[in-house]
């Protein structure tokens, strides 16, 4: 029985070992997986506090801000009538507003404007109005922030229209297929006259100009607020709409004279793109004609347009310029037009005539006008400059000049050359339907039948030479003009008359019974006067119609003899000539009024050629870009 007990009891005891072994083993491990889960516990708080301590702003989302963006710009338009200074309205800096949904936690905010920040402030936010200084695509973003970090916002975009046309595409041109492209120089001219008016009745569009083939367009015409009796007989409707406009200016200040066509209306097959892609809508800045220059000069850079203040109905309140107060209120104007309509490049002077002679028989002073005109053009000189400063860009001053022996007389144009960048001779309406003797209407030289003392203002004509281009120019160049100063006109229409019989063999130069009449189908929109293209027209509906030539005028004209008409004009021949003669003295280029009565771009490849431009496309900046 002992000897039996005693394995058993060593197998208790082994038994035992083990027990106690694997519950050691145990605790060991439950420690373990204890101490594990605290580490892990406490690992959890120190991830869950580091992450709350780094936490930026959730991202803010901006709320409805094409509504709050739509019609941003400088310029205001209220209406297609009234009063100018109250359907326009100039802003020197857009307040464009933006908001978003505010962020809990935010701080602090920023409103960037193309990366740059625009404005900030403190708090949570949610709204702010930001300053803008420049036109054009603009790309906004919120940013929120606090101290554990900044948070952006998606970016949106705004459209803020400006008068530098930099929020519009380039307009789409349409210009006629005889057009033939012709690569500019910075030292020769070649400019035309586009007239408010000619969107209607001749259907005359700024997509229609030939832009390439010019360094300057003149929009004709900017009137001046005053009596205007000119135009009131001329157009009693045109000064009634006038005198509306001007109802909130003082006489002296300049105007948009038909506000329609100036600055609502899509006049044209393309209308103006704002930068997205969407058309101008009525009433913002990019419609009517001054919106499409502004996008016709984003496709052509190198082009400079001037208003045209002025013109032969309107050049009545001129004559008040003599008073110095009258002076300095239509400089202070101008000033504020070109601050207001940011495309001009300047300023064109249209006066009809200083010293008399103009529309209105009653207005005139031989001994002040004069004197006048010069210190007109030096006080403009002086704005223009100015103004050129503060924009970093250069504004140009011309003046469009009646070369008649008796309007220039009165003007000492060598002192107001100083001050002018161009002179555009007006070499044509030497000859009209105001009288019954027929003439060359745009000669270079006196015509055949021109006696030479009257040619030359001698003997019983003493002082009173020929109308012609070549005396005209004379007289300029002798009073100090510099040649490269004086541009050469050009007449894209023609003077005719009715009932003219051949006489000593020709008809130029024979008597006529009147003017030939009015007739817009075929390009006749004033008596005595028919568009180049008109002329045309004229000649394929009469095949008796022969072109002539005086080789002595170097002067084109039609005569017709079953009808008896004659018209004189500018053809490619006469500005051929037109180009020899300015080339050969030195002149500083060339110009035409007016661009809608070129047939196909005859007369304009023609200007062209004259000045020597070659074939191509024009690629130079004409100024320097305008600052913010």
């Amino acid at each position: 029985m002992l000897a039996l007990a005693e394995p058993n009891q060593k197998n208790k005891e082994v038994n035992m070992s083990i027990f106690l072994k694997n519950a050691i083993n145990k605790l060991t491990y439950n420690l373990k997986f204890k101490k594990s889960i605290i580490a892990a516990s406490v690992l959890s708080v120190f991830a869950f506090n580091a992450c709350a301590v780094t936490s930026a702003p959730s991202k803010p989302l901006l709320t409805n801000q094409w509504a709050n963006y739509h019609g941003a710009g400088f310029v205001k338009l209220n209406g297609e009538t009234g009063a100018y200074n109250t359907v326009v309205t100039q802003v020197d800096v857009v307040q464009l507003p933006v908001s978003w949904t505010p962020v809990s936690g935010t701080t602090s905010w920023e409103v960037l404007v193309d990366d740059i920040v625009a404005t900030k402030g403190t708090g949570v936010g949610g709204s702010a109005t930001v300053p803008i200084k420049k036109g054009g695509m603009k790309k906004i973003v919120v940013r929120v922030c606090n101290s554990d970090g900044c948070t952006d916002s998606d970016a949106d975009k705004a459209i803020v229209a400006d008068t530098d046309g930099s929020h519009l595409e380039p307009l789409v041109s349409h210009v006629l297929p005889g057009n033939i492209d012709y690569a500019q120089q910075k030292d020769k001219v070649v400019a035309a006259y586009f007239v408010e008016w000619g969107v209607y009745a001749r259907k005359y569009y700024v997509e229609n100009i030939p832009a390439n083939n010019l360094t300057h367009v003149l929009y004709g015409f900017i009137p001046i607020c005053g009596a205007n009796e000119s135009l009131k007989v001329a157009n009693p409707s045109g000064w009634a709409i006038l005198q509306a406009d001007c109802s909130k200016s003082q006489d002296s200040q300049i105007v948009i004279h038909d506000m329609g066509s100036a600055l609502y209306r899509q006049n044209g097959i393309d209308k103006a793109m704002e930068l997205d892609g969407t058309p101008v809508g009525y009433g913002e800045i990019g419609a009517g004609n001054f919106g499409h220059l502004m996008a016709l000069k984003k496709a052509n850079p190198h082009l400079k347009i001037l208003p045209s203040i002025g013109g032969w109905t309107l050049s009545d309140p001129f004559f008040k310029m003599v008073n110095k107060a009258n002076r300095d209120v239509f400089v202070a104007s101008a000033k504020k037009f070109l601050e207001t309509w940011k495309f001009f490049d300047g300023i064109d002077i249209d006066w009809e005539n200083p010293g008399g002679g103009g529309a209105n028989p009653a207005l005139g002073d031989p001994d002040k006008d004069g004197p006048a005109y010069i210190a007109l053009m030096q006080q403009l000189r002086a704005m223009l400059d100015q103004l050129g400063a503060k924009n970093h860009r250069t504004y140009e001053l011309t003046s469009a000049v009646n070369i008649g022996y008796d309007k220039l007389k009165h003007v000492d144009y060598g002192s107001a050359a100083k001050y002018l960048d161009h002179i555009f001779m007006m070499s044509y309406d030497f000859y009209g339907g105001w009288a019954n003797k027929t003439g060359n209407q745009t000669g270079i030289y006196c015509g055949a039948t021109i006696p030479e003392e009257k040619c030359k203002g001698t003997g019983s004509y003493q002082g009173q030479p020929e109308y012609t281009l070549e005396n005209g120019t004379k007289i300029l160049l002798k009073d100090g003009v510099p040649a490269k100063k004086l541009v050469v006109g050009v007449a894209d229409y023609g003077r005719g008359w009715v009932g003219v019989e051949p006489g000593k063999g020709a008809p130029m130069g024979s008597m006529a019974t009147g003017p030939i009449p009015v007739d817009p189908a075929d390009w006749a929109w004033e008596i005595g006067v028919i568009d180049y293209r008109g002329a045309v027209k004229f000649m394929k509906n009469h095949p008796t119609a022969k072109m002539m030539w005086d080789d002595t005028a170097k002067a084109s004209y039609i005569y017709d003899a079953p009808t008896k008409t004659l018209i004189s004009l500018d053809t490619p021949r006469s500005v051929a000539e037109k180009g020899k003669y300015l080339q050969s003295l030195g002149l500083g280029g060339i110009f035409s009024w007016e661009l809608d009565g070129d047939s196909n771009g005859d007369l304009l490849n023609a200007m062209n050629l004259a000045v020597g431009n070659k074939p191509g496309k024009t690629n130079w900046t004409a100024h320097k870009k305008n600052k913010n």
